[in-house]
């Protein structure tokens, strides 16, 4: 799996959605349409899985739309699937921040 992400994430409200691609013979294939969706504004992260032959993004829809997205891994010479939304809307989060000891106590 290759994945990029932008700092902005979570200052955003986001979608996630997971596309099929077609015609990806290795992990070269999956490198090439990551470099293309980290290009387009408003997709925050994008893994690509070859062995899996999807496209998981997480955009800003007031940014960047589904159908950008798919013409973005069609000019990088792939075919893609019908996209699948993985949840509706994620509001920001905030960060929760762990402490730990090596000895289990605080």
């Amino acid at each position: 799996m290759i994945t990029s992400s932008h700092l902005t994430e979570q200052a955003t409200v986001t979608k996630r959605i997971e596309i099929p691609v077609i015609g990806m013979k290795c992990g070269g294939c999956a490198l090439q349409i990551q470099q293309a969706l980290s290009e387009l504004k408003g997709v925050l992260r994008a893994t690509v899985s070859h062995a899996e032959a999807k496209a998981y993004i997480r955009y800003a829809p007031g940014q960047v739309t589904v159908q950008q997205i798919s013409e973005a891994i069609l000019k990088a010479g792939y075919q893609t699937g019908e996209p699948v939304s993985t949840n509706n809307t994620t509001q920001p989060q905030q960060e929760q921040i762990k402490q730990s000891c090596c000895c289990g106590t605080k």
